[in-house]
């Protein structure tokens, strides 16, 4: 999960700043490009498993290199770049989602998971669907905001299906 974050957040830094989007996007992406990083080194530093596994350090690393030697392409076919970061983010942030979704049904427990952060979260991407329509943002926004809204709902089902009442 936290690798689909780490690649997610990237493409979507290319794709905010490629495209010029509105300066909300230019502070509110970078900002949680640097909230996730934190949370990773945490899990590098406080995490057994992940203090001894150099393959996985090395792996974000070279990912982290390869995603800076991008910078000079992207300055040089700005449309291109945002084009192509913008569809993988959205494809990044749908895939990342999918083994929750289905720990969930597997389960048939919502324990663990939080209704109010998943309700939060929902609202944050109607927000941007709404937003991205009435600004008429690139299709990704309005996609990644789809995305957002669909998988809330695949989550309120869940949560009606699978839990207490008293979790809700």
């Amino acid at each position: 999960m936290l690798f689909g974050y780490f690649n997610g957040y990237i493409t979507y830094i290319y794709y905010v700043f490629c495209f010029n989007l509105p300066i909300a996007y230019k502070i509110m992406v970078p900002l949680s490009f640097m909230t996730m990083m934190v949370i990773l080194v945490q899990r590098f530093v406080y995490e057994q498993a992940y203090r001894r596994d150099t393959k996985l350090l090395m792996l974000y690393l070279v990912n982290g290199c390869l995603a800076i030697l991008i910078i000079p392409h992207a300055f040089a076919h700005t449309r291109f770049i945002g084009n192509v970061t913008g569809w993988i983010e959205i494809v990044i942030w749908a895939i990342y989602q999918i083994p929750q979704v289905l720990k969930v049904r597997v389960n048939k427990s919502v324990v663990g998971l939080s209704f109010l952060l998943v309700t939060l979260i929902g609202f944050g991407d109607l927000i941007e669907l709404l937003v991205a329509i009435v600004l008429r943002l690139p299709v990704q926004t309005i996609v990644n905001g789809f995305r957002g809204v669909f998988i809330y709902l695949v989550f309120c089902v869940q949560f009606l299906l699978y839990s207490q009442p008293n979790n809700l």
